[in-house]
């Protein structure tokens, strides 16, 4: 295993390579895609820094006190400003990156068969894999001169285009949140973005489509799988007929699904849904009942309780913000879906490499993808997609829709 201490890290011109099993100790100007990464969670796709976020964890990663305040009384930041193989006494600098490629080690070398050395770096790739979308000009102009709203034009910006037409690459990051929900750090935010103005987007192909995927009923359908039951293709019509007897509509099958993964209560239910209150209490019952909260909420208590955070169904660790069963069933499910869907989606890039099909993807809207794809491609991509993707974890084959953006 070989860990590159970033020069950011160090302040140097090179980056520090280091094999602790072999003690080798190397520096370069270029970064491979089979090292650990520590100093920069951006690019790389083994980065460190992700996998400590995650786990939660700290490291000390700057040289003894003593020196960095002997820098900052000059002026000196000491965030990549300082070279310290030069400014640090030899064997320093020999103890100091010692230190942090053991600390480094013990971490990576705990994690390297586990969720973080596997399934997390495969999310990530995901979401490295991304290409500048290309921006139809006039559109956005026009929208962003009719846009009223500070919120709307700040969103509208995150996607003005270059000289070359095309928008920023957008960073997302899946250690910012509780559960791993997508959240983007840098360029344009399509998360904040209102469905409608998506046609800004255009392809760059000619009479090419841009389109998106998404993972039919995902987290009620995850719900029901980590309990080894069966999920129906249409879950809520399943549920108004199974369920509430055929009495209401699939809306209200649909939000009451919604309402006991989340939490929600009766009494707000009811003022959604239209029903009486002994309706809305009555309908809520079911549906949990049928999902089994109750009893996964006091499993997750249990867990909480004993290891003072839980794990979703793939052993990423979550630490809700509170003990509330609700809120602990809502983000196991929620964290779990945010892995199936990555997963999904590094499948279906997968496949459409393998069989030779161009479909470019350019955003990520948590449970949804948005590709690119050129005329010649579309049927191809839309059979693709039609077949669903398969989940090894659930061993199940996870149903997913698509349309033109």
């Amino acid at each position: 295993m070989n860990i590159c201490i970033h020069r950011n890290v160090l302040g140097t011109g090179k980056h520090l390579f280091a094999n602790k099993s072999e003690n080798l100790y190397y520096w370069s100007n270029e970064i491979d895609n089979s090292s650990w990464v520590f100093g920069d969670d951006n690019i790389p796709l083994k980065c460190a820094d992700s996998v400590l976020k995650a786990l939660k964890m700290d490291i000390l990663s700057t040289p003894e006190e003593k020196y960095i305040n002997s820098w900052i009384e000059v002026g000196k930041s000491c965030n990549g400003d300082v070279d310290w193989e030069k400014a640090l006494p030899p064997e320093v600098f020999r103890k100091f990156v010692s230190r942090l490629v053991d600390q480094l080690w013990c971490v990576l070398e705990e994690i390297d068969d586990t969720y973080y050395g596997n399934e997390f770096l495969a999310c990530r790739s995901v979401t490295r894999s991304l290409s500048r979308a290309c921006i139809d000009t006039e559109a956005f102009n026009k929208l962003i001169k009719e846009s009223k709203s500070l919120s709307g034009r700040k969103s509208l910006s995150s996607f003005s285009p270059d000289s070359t037409g095309k928008a920023q690459l957008p960073v997302y990051s899946t250690t910012s949140s509780v559960t791993g929900r997508l959240t983007v750090k840098s360029g344009p935010n399509i998360l904040t973005m209102k469905k409608s103005l998506r046609k800004i987007i255009k392809s760059k192909h000619p009479r090419g489509k841009i389109v998106q995927v998404d993972f039919v009923s995902l987290e009620p359908r995850v719900l029901l799988l980590m309990q080894e039951k069966k999920a129906p293709e249409d879950i809520y019509n399943y549920i108004k007929t199974n369920v509430l007897g055929g009495k209401f509509s699939r809306s209200v099958a649909k939000s009451a699904t919604l309402g006991a993964i989340f939490g929600i209560s009766s009494a707000r239910f009811q003022e959604n849904s239209s029903l009486s209150p002994d309706e809305s209490s009555s309908v809520l019952k079911e549906v949990r009942r049928f999902f089994n909260v109750s009893s996964i909420g006091k499993t997750l208590k249990k867990e909480m309780l004993q290891n003072g955070c839980i794990e979703n169904a793939y052993g990423r660790k979550v630490t809700p913000s509170t003990s509330q069963a609700h809120v602990l069933v809502n983000n196991k499910v929620q964290s779990t879906g945010v892995d199936v869907a990555l997963l999904g989606f590094n499948t279906l890039l997968d496949r459409f490499k393998r069989l030779n099909i161009q479909a470019d993807p350019l955003f990520l809207i948590h449970d949804a993808i948005i590709l690119d794809v050129p005329e010649a491609d579309i049927d191809k991509v839309t059979d693709v997609v039609k077949q669903g993707v398969y989940n090894k974890r659930f061993d199940a084959i996870f149903p997913v829709s698509i349309e033109e953006v």
